[in-house]
């Protein structure tokens, strides 16, 4: 009987993905929160209660204001403050990713219909920490870099600087 080869893992995951607008709404951050009720509604059947909406109570300053929904079936939030709309999934069952994209993006466009502005500018982060079972890093990304001039390494990356942000793929 042939065993099964041990397949790569990733044991640990992050996402962020920031949206950054020129100009706070500060006009926007009322009571009632106009977010608060839009949001509840669009998140409700992917099981969001009045429980999962809370505002942060250790801000120190008017900066580090924000509401935060958490999507607890996707271990994922979102965060609304002044000035960013901020979506974060840890550790998410990533055979869901298409359902979460669809959902923050549904956010992102509901957020965008209330300020009636776009963001200026967008960021992501992506980390995962990945145990190798049977892959051989070390093969698999080799052709990635000219390995005369790198030398040895564990396994290889490509950091891309761009003007709007640098990119590392390994």
């Amino acid at each position: 009987m042939e065993h099964p080869v041990p397949q790569a893992k990733i044991s640990e995951s992050f996402l962020e993905h920031r949206q950054v607008y020129v100009e706070p709404w500060l006009d926007r951050w009322i009571l009632p929160n106009p977010f608060v009720s839009l949001l509840f509604t669009a998140l409700r059947p992917v099981g969001v209660e009045l429980t999962d909406i809370f505002f942060n109570k250790d801000a120190s300053n008017v900066g580090e204001s924000y509401l935060n929904i958490s999507i607890r079936r996707l271990n994922a939030a979102v965060r609304i403050g002044l000035d960013t709309v901020t979506f974060i999934a840890a550790n998410p069952n990533w055979e869901q990713a298409p359902r979460l994209v669809q959902i923050f993006d549904g956010v992102s466009a509901r957020i965008r219909e209330v300020l009636q502005i776009r963001p200026a500018f967008q960021e992501a982060t992506l980390s995962f920490h990945v145990t190798q079972g049977s892959t051989d890093f070390k093969i698999s990304t080799a052709a990635l870099v000219n390995r005369d001039l790198v030398g040895d390494s564990l396994f290889c990356g490509i950091p891309i600087h761009r003007n709007d942000g640098p990119l590392i793929s390994a």
